[in-house]
């Protein structure tokens, strides 16, 4: 999903995708959380140039 190629139907992309490795309870929170929101301020930018989100 993450380099899903249909521009018309998704005008931004909107999934993401980390490895989380073979134990991924082993990771804390704080770098959950960071590889979660990784690609989040990318999207953010392009969500508000296409026109999704408005300031």
């Amino acid at each position: 999903l993450d380099d899903l190629s249909v521009p018309k139907r998704r005008i931004v992309d909107n999934a993401g995708f980390f490895a989380a490795g073979p134990t991924p309870k082993s990771l804390s929170d704080a770098a959950l959380y960071d590889q979660l929101l990784h690609e989040f301020p990318q999207w953010l930018a392009a969500a508000r140039s296409a026109g999704v989100l408005k300031d």
